[in-house]
């Protein structure tokens, strides 16, 4: 016999891997679309934010009705006229558009309306005034539209002023368009970037852009002449309130709460190079799960580190450069945490069989251990466990010392040779499965004892190991082992094990303690005794019967363990055991299209038992 490797890999389920990647898929999908990952995904995108940091082009500037100027005017409301003033200036300057951002929706002094009005029309300068909608009161959802007064709206373009933060009260959206007064509208920040879309429709806003890079003029110096007017000619100028007494602030992802007009040019920036799109999680989720396959190929925790962590990197380098290029704005959490929870789940994969294998594997000598053999393939015919047990043992131990025990065994293990495992089931017992024919197994036994008793030499010292043989049916090791120690009693080179007949109360409690873990293991079997319709000459149904194969005894017939089970408070388990056995028959029966009733016997102790 020889000891031929011995795979202490489990056995793997079909199609393992893929199951596995597919449950992370449908888990962190359905909790994508629950949105569960909305938060850590407007983290992202802030940091992505930060790595992307833009400058402004310098199309659209702000003239900033700042802290200076309220002090310079002194007057809330401002007078129209020097609204008007601002405006000649810049349409002097040979501005492209002009667009406001303050509320003209009420009349104010007569005069000063019409400066304003006389101002806007004689303006060549395109001229965008706001509309926006707002609640009737406090308590009302009734909207009312606001729309400039009609003599200034005659001389110029209307656009959407509307902000609409997300529910945690910042902003990251903007609208390209509404309804007010039941007309469409486009956005501010559309109109100053001269885009057009669908009112309702709305696109990320691009935090990239740094506030600080957007030109600023303070309304007071535009108003009194104080600016270069070469910065302005040709360029879309929007005009509001800065200054922090005039509120209209609004908190914005990265730079913290700005003001409304700076958020409207920040949006306008982002139009100028195209209308974003909203990329969605399901893309990611998707590019996720081919590195999530490339991570459950791997083999070694270093790959499957590296894989996962590249593949994370990928992922968030690809969103960026999507974002920076295409303008697609995509959730990739989802699609992050499937790449990571693939190298989680491989790694606990690959920590399950090292665990799975140091407990089939004798540390000492590096042979297949007890539980292995315990797992081995022993259904052949004529198969039986051969115990080889190592009788001086402890005088050899004595010599050699502890530590080369291990080295003693495998080299006893290696001279066994032929084609049988070896395993190490003690410290003085190897073991193997053989099937070889009775006789011819005797025979080798004896050539066997006699090539494992030439001295070896462990540890730098020579040693004469003395082997005796126990035989048993497969599975049956401690009977092997005990029928060793008798060949070494008997001065025998081996011994067969005979099962001597057993006081009835032992073969009860041991049948019993059998039959708990049959019940557990599935070793009971189900046969069904049919049952002809003689009116139909069918077969309509079948009466369930419960068969025991035991492991070392056989078929044990139904008299010699349902009474003891009765006895033992067993035959609730078995009766389960049946009843579900015989459900999922039925059931496979049925999708087979063969219909069938089955009876199961029931024992007169559990009908009356209330637990039952």
């Amino acid at each position: 016999m020889r000891s031929p490797s011995y795979s202490t890999v489990p056995p793997r389920l079909p199609w393992e891997n893929i199951l596995l990647a597919a449950l992370l898929i449908v888990t962190i999908g359905s909790a994508a679309q629950s949105g569960a990952f909305r938060e850590l995904d407007n983290g992202l995108r802030n940091f992505s934010f930060g790595l992307r940091d833009r400058t402004a082009s310098g199309q659209i500037q702000v003239v900033e009705m700042d802290a200076a100027s309220v002090a310079a005017i002194q007057r809330w409301p401002w007078p129209r006229s020097n609204y008007a003033e601002v405006v000649a200036a810049l349409n002097e300057a040979g501005a492209r558009s002009i667009i406001f951002d303050v509320d003209f929706s009420s009349t104010s002094n007569p005069v000063e309306d019409a400066a304003l009005a006389r101002s806007l029309s004689e303006a060549s300068a395109e001229i965008v005034l706001p509309t926006f909608g707002q609640s009737e009161s406090f308590e009302s959802d009734r909207q009312i539209d606001a729309l400039p007064i009609a003599s200034l709206r005659r001389h110029a373009s209307l656009a959407s002023v509307s902000v609409i933060p997300d529910s945690d009260g910042v902003v990251r959206n903007m609208p390209l368009g509404t309804m007010t007064a039941g007309v469409p509208r486009p956005s501010l920040s559309a109109q100053a970037a001269g885009v057009a879309g669908k009112a309702g429709n709305q696109f990320p806003v691009d935090f990239a852009i740094d506030p600080a890079s957007i030109p600023r003029y303070s309304f007071i110096d535009v108003a009194s002449g104080r600016f270069d007017p070469s910065t302005i000619t040709d360029k879309d100028i929007l005009i509001g309130a800065t200054a922090i007494e005039m509120g209209d602030r609004y908190a914005t992802p990265r730079h913290g709460v700005l003001p409304g007009v700076i958020v409207q040019a920040i949006a306008a920036e982002t139009l100028l190079g195209g209308i974003p799109i909203f990329g969605g999680w399901l893309v990611p989720l998707l590019v996720g799960a081919l590195g999530a396959a490339l991570v459950f190929a791997q083999k070694t925790y270093p790959r499957i580190v590296a894989t996962s962590g590249l593949g994370a990197a990928a992922l968030f380098g690809a969103d960026i450069a999507a974002y920076s290029l295409a303008g697609a704005d995509f959730r990739i959490v989802a699609g992050l945490i499937l790449v990571l929870a693939s190298g989680a789940a491989r790694s606990g994969l690959l920590l399950y069989r090292e665990m799975y294998r140091g407990k089939r594997i004798d540390q000492e000598s590096g042979l297949p251990n007890r539980l292995a053999l315990r797992e081995a393939d022993g259904s052949q015919e004529n198969a039986q466990t051969i115990v080889a047990m190592l009788a001086n043992f402890d005088a050899i131990k004595s010599v050699i010392g502890a530590d080369a025990i291990g080295s003693l065994m495998g080299s006893l293990a290696a001279r066994m040779g032929g084609r049988d495992i070896v395993y190490r089931i003690d410290d003085r017992c190897l073991a193997c499965i053989s099937d070889e024919a009775h006789e011819t197994r005797i025979e080798t036994l004896t050539e066997l004892r006699r090539e494992l008793r030439r001295p070896l030499e462990i540890a730098g010292k020579r040693v004469d190991p003395a082997i005796v043989f126990g035989i048993a049916a497969a599975g049956a090791t401690a009977e092997a082992s005990l029928a060793a120690s008798t060949a070494l009693a008997n001065d025998k080179v081996w011994h067969m094990h005979e099962a001597a007949e057993q006081d009835l109360l032992e073969q009860q409690v041991s049948l019993m303690g059998e039959l708990a873990n049959a019940i557990e293991n599935h070793e009971l079997e189900v046969h069904y005794q049919p049952k002809l319709d003689l009116m139909t000459d069918r077969i309509a149904s079948v009466e369930a019967l419960v068969r025991w194969h035991h492991p070392t005894r056989g078929y044990l017939s139904p008299d010699s363990f349902i009474p003891l089970a009765e006895k033992n408070d067993h035959i609730a388990d078995m009766t389960l055991f049946v009843l579900q056995r015989t459900l999922r028959d039925l059931a496979q029966w049925h999708g087979a299209g063969i219909e069938v009733k089955a009876a199961v016997n029931i024992s007169a102790r559990l009908l009356i038992s209330p637990a039952f």
